[in-house]
């Protein structure tokens, strides 16, 4: 299973040649049989476990012998229940080609199946949706707690991911405007994945997508828009250091047109990260408490930090970054407009790994700009610059020159 909990396999374990379909604990311990008791002459053929771990589909001839079905059960054992519907005289579920099973579980509800079946009329096979013919039809973004829904809902945002202990699960959204939202992984306090959707249709006639990542974790990031059912796939492969992408040319144009599917390798199709432009120093003059200073300075990790930016941009404007305090750990920078977010950061506490505090620093621009970040107990400066016309790069510090780890001398 997903989880690890439980292994599922088929075997003529109580009677010889009868397939049939069975689940033991990981760790070992008694087997328990999954599917109803099978018509003569009827065995397991193929099965699939959803991706919550909670429940096997198999396809079998059921009820009659050569009459293949779908059904539905818990994977520890308990009530089966039918997917597919009722069959005409001679129709089938078709479960295998070539000997892989060609049923699928829905990978969002872990319970909805897709598959093909001559239901309605014997020998016209048609594609259903647990038991309902399925039509690829425009589908409507419901924001959830894990689903980003942007663009008046045009577009529907999502993000999957694997860790270095092959542990797995989708990203936690949240939603900061109309344009963009960020995802979490592990812990609430630590945002990973900050993505934007930007209206370029009078610009270059399509919609751009702009996204950045603070981890190296696998991940896969999956943009759909629900109108035209066009889908825009990002692969990270485990332990790369993504860069995200500011692309202003993608198969999301605004008269309906291009690809119906682009799948892009961070680590192959894309350019690699730049080198941030670090300034680390010392003043004891700063050591002070941090004091807020409206959108202009924010304080995080109980205080401890002053956090500041600064931006200039091609019409030589500039000006203070507006901060967005998101939790102790986070925040956001808006330099022109505030629905429209220009930076994510986040300062982790990893003094009981390395002794200092680890700094992970995205940027969705390429005007000029600046993060400062000071720690107030002792005067240390970390600031990361950009220069204008430069995709700010990402920055994944983990050996910063914030390195104290006593006691707070205020």
């Amino acid at each position: 299973t997903p989880n690890s909990t439980r292994v599922v396999y088929l075997a003529d374990q109580a009677t010889d040649t009868l397939n049939e379909l069975w689940s033991v604990p990981i760790g070992g311990g008694s087997s328990v049989k999954l599917n109803r008791t099978l018509a003569s002459g009827g065995d397991v053929q193929a099965f699939r476990i959803s991706p919550n771990s909670a429940w096997v589909v198999y396809g079998a001839d059921q009820d009659a012998d050569l009459v293949d079905e779908l059904l539905r059960a818990p994977i520890a054992g308990g009530a089966v229940e039918n997917v597919s519907g009722p069959l005409p005289v001679g129709g089938d579920v078709v479960l295998k080609f070539v000997q892989t099973p060609v049923f699928e579980i829905s990978p969002e509800s872990s319970y909805d199946v897709l598959y093909a079946a001559d239901e309605g009329t014997n020998d016209q096979i048609e594609l259903y949706l647990s038991g309902e013919p399925y039509i690829d039809t425009p589908d409507a973004c419901t924001p959830d707690d894990t689903t980003l829904c942007l663009q008046n809902d045009k577009f529907k945002v999502t993000v999957t991911w694997r860790d270095f202990q092959d542990r797995s699960g989708s990203g936690r959204a949240t939603q900061l405007s109309n344009e963009s939202g960020d995802f979490w992984f592990f812990n609430a306090q630590s945002n990973e994945l900050i993505a934007k959707i930007i209206d370029g249709c009078a610009s270059t006639g399509n919609y751009w997508v702009f996204w950045r990542a603070l981890s190296n974790v696998e991940m896969e990031l999956v943009i759909r828009n629900t109108e035209t059912l066009q889908t825009l796939t990002y692969r990270n492969p485990l332990g790369y250091n993504s860069n995200g992408h500011l692309d202003i040319d993608t198969i999301f144009r605004c008269d309906g047109s291009g690809p119906a599917a682009e799948t892009i390798d961070t680590a192959t199709a894309l350019p690699a990260p730049g080198i941030p432009e670090l300034i680390e120093r010392v003043d004891p003059a700063l050591i002070s408490p941090c004091v807020p200073d409206g959108d202009r300075v924010i304080c995080l990790r109980g205080g401890r930090f002053r956090v500041q930016g600064t931006w200039s941009d091609f019409s030589g404007g500039s000006g203070y970054a507006h901060l967005i305090k998101k939790n102790e750990g986070s925040g956001y920078a808006w330099f022109f407009n505030a629905n429209n977010y220009e930076m994510l950061f986040k300062l982790v506490d990893a003094c009981s790994f390395n002794g200092t505090t680890w700094v992970s620093i995205a940027g969705l621009t390429n005007v000029a700009a600046s993060l400062t970040i000071t720690d107030t107990w002792t005067g240390i400066v970390y600031s990361q610059q950009n220069d204008l016309a430069v995709d700010f790069p990402t920055n994944l510090d983990i050996d910063t020159n914030l390195t104290y780890c006593g006691p707070s001398p205020f």
